[in-house]
């Protein structure tokens, strides 16, 4: 059985066909009877091409000048695979790779010779910054990821280098396989005839139909000789089309002489995105059917001939074995104007709408796509959530990384004697973390409760077996009167279910340390901390008094920090157990983290006996937190600032609509989380904030804000788990719903 049948299905060449897809290849082509899981009918209405490949797009979202996120260039445009064109070098590649891995995109990258890639616009006018052993250590650290190098051969770029850089970068091409090579090409010096006799087989000129002097078209408007010489040598020719780099006229003037692109790509990044002229791949392509190419033409151009020319094995063609990237389009008469990096226009009849894109077997639907309801990829017909709440368990909290599902793929699919696997986890954890003792749990609401009954309990088998029928004199638990919240469920109830009593100190707003140790009495078992947005911040003591407390009378401390991001201050701050969510913060599957000093680990331990059994977790749970963990504490993680960077345009957006103010505001817990205050004039508006918000979550997508302060016409957008293309359809959908309000 086929795991994904697309039946009679339009190619560019206007036959049908089925596609069969299983195990994420294409797995049969032609009349198929056999059956699927899924069929999806297209009746010979939508064209299926192999997956579309941009082979210049900037999509390092650390990038201080050229930034995206991948798929919001990508799956979110029907484009299957992207190339990022010499964003990263050699010192911020691993960093980049470890970003993409958490795309459904397929990302690529060619690397800048400059080993610190595009931090300015003249990396290489330092000839120092091109370090070729650098640029080799990184491709054998990356041979599957990097596929090519790339050199920017401009003014603004080499300086009073000139063509030097570009020897350099053919000289570490031969140390490194003969790698393809991609050269920008922009203002001289140096002069692209200089550029164009250095290439070889297989280099690649973009921006190749630029409108600058240093074009490709001599003064007459005829072919340069040396791009001649270098097209009969074998090099390539690919469009980048940028925010300063395709005119039309160079465009058709070129094609009229027969010298067609080989490869069509978009050099896209966010602001030419969001503002143009270039928006997306699809209508890049556009322009071309506009000046005159055909449909096949255009479409090898985004398939077959750019995995040939990046050496992409499997990609670009609907062949049996092939991976299973396809894209599903429509070519639909709209005339509409288009516009270059010239600012000149012209009217194009057709335009090329990308509706779904299939990547490794799987289905995505564009923002069209999505709007039209076009396929139903989805069988139980859930709700398309866009969460800038945050981690928050109702929306499932987080997606973890691929190499987080494979662990915990891997541990469903082998046996275990669980209690050595629990041990053997726990030590790898404690080492990892520098740390006494830790253990797996299912989630941080049960570590909670585990850590109740391990204090209560300790060794005693018989309170183990009968926690709750036997009455336990010392079992009072002691916790600021600001920390006894709701986070979902009440904290007592978690105490309780430990065999524990909640003892409240100090007031709702306010508890020191004085006022902690004025409620201990000899029946107090523990105190318990929260550290949690949902608790009350101001006047009340932090963790390491609270810590002095306990050593003070002889307690442990337990802390519950499910959604903090350092897994080790609060342990040194002097808690005996602190309880971390391990789906929050760390992204890993449902379950949790207790770590803290040896015996009481033990006896959290202990608890897969008693209360804990009822919340037992499994291998996968304990091999996929495991190596989860692992990549938290060496993966770089999204810095407050470029959070700001990515929700700025957003804040822009939302800053035009009338009775509207945004802002950046940061976590009140103290974290470094940047995140998006939305204020709403309820007079101007018209709508209350509490209806706009329900409202949010009833459309196309189920929009979810942090919407403590609804009632004082106030939300705020956490934006960690969108990109930039997700937050420009929450403004979008803002403004809809605030237009319609006022127009009801």
């Amino acid at each position: 059985m086929f795991d994904l049948l697309l039946r009679r299905a339009r190619l560019v060449d206007d036959t049908l066909t089925d596609i069969a897809i299983q195990d994420g290849k294409i797995a049969a082509l032609g009349e198929i009877s056999a059956p699927s899981r899924k069929t999806i009918e297209l009746n010979g209405k939508v064209y299926v091409s192999a997956g579309w490949i941009d082979s210049h797009v900037h999509c390092y979202p650390n990038s201080p000048i050229y930034h995206d996120e991948p798929d919001s260039v990508g799956i979110a445009t029907g484009v299957t695979t992207v190339i990022d064109a010499g964003s990263t070098g050699a010192d911020d590649v691993d960093d980049f790779y470890q970003l993409t891995r958490k795309a459904a995109t397929e990302v690529y990258a060619l690397l800048n010779i400059s080993r610190v890639g595009l931090i300015a616009q003249n990396e290489l006018a330092n000839m120092a910054n091109i370090d070729a052993a650098a640029v080799k250590q990184a491709v054998q650290r990356h041979p599957d990821f990097i596929v090519g190098l790339k050199a920017r051969m401009s003014s603004s770029v080499v300086g009073e280098n000139g063509i030097t850089p570009l020897a350099r970068a053919k000289a570490i091409q031969q140390e490194n396989d003969d790698l393809p090579l991609m050269v920008h090409i922009g203002n001289n010096p140096p002069n692209l005839d200089e550029i164009a006799d250095l290439l070889s087989s297989g280099d690649i000129i973009t921006h190749c139909y630029n409108g600058k002097p240093n074009r490709i078209l001599n003064p007459a408007g005829e072919l340069r000789s040396s791009i001649t010489r270098a097209l009969q040598r074998g090099v390539r020719l690919d469009v980048g089309h940028g925010t300063a780099s395709f005119s039309f006229e160079v465009a058709r003037r070129a094609i009229a002489l027969g010298i067609l692109p080989h490869t069509i790509s978009s050099d896209i990044y966010c602001r030419n995105r969001i503002d143009g002229p270039v928006r997306s791949l699809a209508l890049v392509m556009s322009k071309f059917l506009a000046i005159g190419m055909t449909l096949p033409q255009v479409i090898d151009c985004v398939t077959v001939s750019a995995a040939e020319g990046l050496r992409l094995s499997r990609k670009g063609r609907l062949e049996v074995g092939f991976d299973a990237d396809l894209t599903l389009f429509r070519l639909e008469h709209r005339p509409t104007l288009l516009v270059d990096a010239e600012k000149e226009s012209l009217q194009a009849d057709n335009i090329l709408v990308p509706l779904a894109a299939i990547r490794a077997g799987k289905g995505y639907l564009t923002e069209q796509g999505s709007a039209e309801h076009a396929f139903d990829f989805e069988k139980y017909h859930l709700k398309q959530v866009i969460n800038t709440s945050g981690r928050m368990t109702a929306l499932g909290v987080s997606t973890p990384r691929p190499e987080v599902v494979e662990a915990a793929m891997a541990g469903m699919n082998q046996y275990f004697e669980m209690k050595d696997l629990v041990n053997k986890t726990g030590e790898y954890i404690a080492k990892l973390l520098d740390v006494e003792g830790a253990t797996v749990v299912s989630c941080a609401s049960a570590g909670i409760a585990q850590s109740v009954a391990a204090v209560l309990v300790k060794d005693s088998d018989w309170l183990l077996e009968n926690l709750h029928v036997t009455p336990i004199e010392n079992n009072e638990i002691v916790l600021p009167k600001g920390h006894n919240v709701n986070f979902g469920a009440p904290v007592g109830t978690m105490v309780a279910l430990g065999g524990g009593k909640l003892v409240e100190a100090g007031y709702a707003n306010e508890c020191s340390a004085q006022q902690l140790a004025a409620a201990i009495t000899p029946r107090t078992a523990a105190i318990l901390y929260i550290k949690s947005h949902h608790c009350v911040q101001k006047s009340m003591l932090n963790v390491a008094q609270a810590a002095e407390v306990a050593r003070q009378h002889n307690l442990p401390l337990i802390v519950d920090a499910a959604a903090e991001e350092d897994l080790q201050c609060y342990y040194r701050m002097g808690a005996d157990l602190v309880i971390y969510s391990g789906a929050k913060a760390i992204e890993g599957p449902t379950s949790g983290l207790v770590i803290g000093k040896t015996q009481y680990v033990e006896w959290v331990k202990r608890q897969s006996m008693g209360i804990g059994r009822a919340m037992k977790v499994g291998k996968e749970g304990i091999l996929g937190l495991t190596c989860a963990i692992e990549h938290y504490l060496t993966a770089s993680k999204e810095s407050g600032q470029q959070m700001v960077d990515k929700m700025t345009p957003f804040i822009e957006q939302l800053n035009t609509l009338n009775g509207v103010t945004a802002r950046v505001v940061w976590d009140s817990a103290g974290r470094d989380i940047a995140r998006a205050e939305i204020k709403f004039d309820e007079a101007t508006t018209g709508v209350k904030t509490g209806d706009l918000v329900n409202a949010l979550k009833q459309g196309e997508y189920a929009i979810y804000f942090r919407g403590y302060k609804a009632n004082e016409g106030i939300i705020e957008a956490d934006v960690r788990s969108v990109n930039a293309q997700q937050l420009a359809v929450v403004a979008r959908r803002i403004a809809e719903v605030l237009n319609k309000e006022k127009q009801a």
